[in-house]
C-alpha cells in the first residue's frame, strides 16, 4: 500500500511539475507577443500605458478613433486600446492590468454602444487567463465565468487553453500592425447596407423579456469609471455613429443612454453622445464602411469631433 501511494505522490508532482513547466513555457513566449487578436493587442496597449491618453472599446473604438489627430489636436500623447469584438469586459480587465503597471495616464476614452450594457460577454473574459494573479478585478472577473472557473485557473497551462497556438502563430510569424493601435478600414456602404438601414435597429432583449441592462455588466462599466476616477484620471464615454438611414433610435437604446449617462454622473466621468443626433455632418452614408463603422475619412472627422469635447470639457488641464 505504501508503494502505492508513493507511485500516486510521485504521479501528481508529476503533473504538477508539467503544469508548472508548460505554463512558464507559454508565458515566456506571450512576454514577446505583440501582434494578433488574442493577447497581442493587450500586450501592446500593456506597453503603451505610459501614454497621456488612452482609448478603450471594441472594434468601433479600434476603427473610429485616430490616437495622432487626438495627440495633434491635444499636445499629449495617444494610444488606442480598442480590440475587435470585445466590449465593456475587455476595457475593464485591461483597465486593471494597465493600473498595475506605472501608468502616467491622464485620461481614458471609453467608445461604448448602448447594446454592450445587454449583452453578457464574460465568456470572452478567458483571453485574460494568461494574466492570473497579476490584479485582483482580472482574477475575480475570471473566477465568477463558471462554477468551475476556479479550479480550473489552478493549472497554469489550462490558462492558455485555446490561446497556445494563436500565441504561438503570432510569435512566429507576427503580422504588422498600427504603430498606435488605430485600424481605419476603407469603402464606403454597399446597397444592401443602406437597404437594410431603412429598417429599426435589431432589440439585443428577447421578445417579451424585460428591458433592463444587465446589473453585471453595469457594475464592470461602474468599476472602470470608479477605478480609473482613483487613480486621478479622468473618463470621456462616447458613443460612436451608426448609418441608421432616417430611422429613429429604439427605445432601448435611449434607456442604454441614460444608464451611461447616470452612470457617468455616480463615478465623476464624462459623457458625449457624439453619434450624429447632434451632427449632421456624421450622418452622410459616404462617411460609413458598415452600418456600424466609420470607414478612414469618418474616422479623422470622428476624431476631431472627440478631441474637440475633450477639450471643450477640460479634462486634460491646460493642454
Amino acid at each position: 500500500m505504501r508503494k502505492v501511494i508513493t507511485s500516486a505522490l510521485i504521479f501528481v508532482l508529476g503533473l504538477i511539475l508539467l503544469d508548472r513547466g508548460a505554463g512558464m513555457l507559454l508565458r515566456s513566449v506571450l512576454d514577446e507577443v505583440d501582434t494578433g487578436q488574442a493577447v497581442g493587442l493587450a500586450n501592446r496597449a500593456l506597453a503603451n500605458a505610459d501614454r497621456d491618453l488612452l482609448v478603450f472599446g471594441s472594434s468601433r473604438a479600434r476603427r473610429h478613433i485616430d490616437p495622432a489627430v487626438l495627440a495633434e489636436e491635444l499636445g499629449v500623447t495617444a494610444y488606442n486600446a480598442g480590440c475587435l469584438g470585445q466590449g465593456i469586459t475587455y476595457a475593464r480587465m485591461l483597465e486593471a492590468l494597465i493600473l498595475t503597471r506605472d501608468t502616467s495616464a491622464r485620461l481614458f476614452v471609453l467608445e461604448i454602444d448602448p447594446v454592450e450594457l445587454y449583452r453578457d460577454q464574460s465568456s470572452r473574459a478567458s483571453l485574460f487567463a494568461v494574466f492570473f494573479g497579476e490584479s485582483d478585478v482580472v482574477d475575480e472577473i475570471l473566477e465568477t465565468t463558471s462554477w468551475s472557473a476556479r479550479l480550473k485557473l489552478a493549472s497554469h497551462a489550462y490558462r492558455y487553453n485555446s490561446l497556445a497556438i494563436p500565441i504561438l502563430r503570432n510569435r512566429l510569424a507576427p503580422q504588422p500592425e498600427p504603430l498606435l493601435g488605430f485600424a481605419p478600414v476603407r469603402g464606403e456602404l454597399s446597397p444592401l447596407a443602406l437597404r437594410v438601414a431603412a429598417k429599426t435597429r435589431p432589440s439585443p432583449v428577447r421578445k417579451g423579456a424585460p428591458l433592463e441592462p444587465l446589473a453585471r455588466t453595469e457594475d464592470l462599466l461602474a468599476g472602470f469609471l470608479s477605478d480609473a476616477r482613483g487613480h486621478g484620471i479622468a473618463t470621456l464615454m462616447v458613443v460612436g455613429p451608426r448609418f441608421r438611414a432616417g430611422t429613429p433610435i429604439a427605445s432601448w437604446e435611449l434607456a442604454g443612454y441614460e444608464r451611461i449617462a447616470a452612470l457617468a454622473a455616480a463615478h465623476g466621468a464624462s459623457f458625449a453622445p457624439l453619434d450624429g443626433r447632434r451632427d449632421a455632418e456624421l450622418t452622410h452614408p459616404s462617411l460609413f464602411r458598415d452600418l456600424g463603422h466609420l470607414n478612414a475619412e469618418g474616422a479623422e472627422i470622428f476624431s476631431h469631433r472627440v478631441a474637440d469635447e475633450i477639450r471643450k470639457l477640460g479634462l486634460l488641464g491646460d493642454s
